[in-house]
């Protein structure tokens, strides 16, 4: 079996970058993994936009990953379990 690589992210912010701009390059960065065979791609939930991620719907960004990819796997890494409604996670 082959060794497969994947991609842990938490869309850090960019200091004088606009949201638009950080999710377009991201896309951009993530279409280029699926093209070079990268296996997955995950996505870290975090509540804190200043400090530690611009993604705190993970599904609202992968519903976009999903638009732009064919081959990628992805996912969500880690949901806030406190923060969310249980059957909406079973759903989703």
């Amino acid at each position: 079996m082959a060794l497969q690589f994947g991609v842990f992210d938490h869309i850090e912010p960019v200091p004088g970058m606009e949201l638009e701009q950080i999710y377009k390059l991201r896309l951009e960065q993530i279409e280029r993994l699926d093209s070079a065979g990268f296996y997955a791609y995950h996505l870290a939930e975090h509540h804190t936009p200043a400090v530690h991620s611009l993604a705190p719907s993970q599904n609202v960004f992968l519903a976009a990953v999903s638009q732009r990819t064919t081959n990628l796997r992805f996912g969500p890494c880690v949901y806030v379990l406190p923060l969310h409604h249980p059957i909406r996670l079973i759903e989703e």
